[in-house]
């Protein structure tokens, strides 16, 4: 298999983006959704709607920048289905093990976390990304 040493090039200036433009991102978000409310039904509106967003994206990009670490930390050594993959979130893998019985204790104390937050979350997860 060929090495792709562009491939080590993008990923440095994604995480060079990623680090200089978060917060000020973040704080244009929060000027935005002052100067917009009225069109979004009001600032904490749209701020909940774009904070859900985010965190959907941070759950996908956090499936595949840690999959090693969250497959030691959250997964038993057999047959688990794999994190890393992309457009999956953390959520999604987190149920699809807890379907096939495939979460070490820590991966069971995250989805039983995540439940409590949400109710079924991991569940609905699998449920949203299957219908797609």
């Amino acid at each position: 298999m060929r090495v792709n040493w562009l491939n080590f090039g993008l990923l440095g200036v994604a995480l060079l983006l990623f680090a200089v433009l978060a917060i000020p991102g973040i704080a244009a978000t929060l000027l935005v959704s002052v100067v917009r409310w009225p069109a979004s039904g009001g600032p904490v509106v749209y701020l909940s709607r774009t904070a859900g967003t985010m965190a959907i994206s941070i759950d996908v990009m956090g499936n595949v920048l840690y999959k090693d670490l969250l497959e030691v930390l959250f997964l038993k050594h057999s047959n688990p289905y794999p994190f890393g993959k992309v457009g999956e979130t953390i959520s999604y893998v987190l149920g699809k093990n807890k379907q096939l019985g495939t979460l070490s204790r820590t991966g069971r104390l995250l989805a039983d976390i995540l439940n409590w937050l949400d109710p079924e979350h991991v569940e609905k997860a699998v449920r949203t990304h299957e219908s797609k």
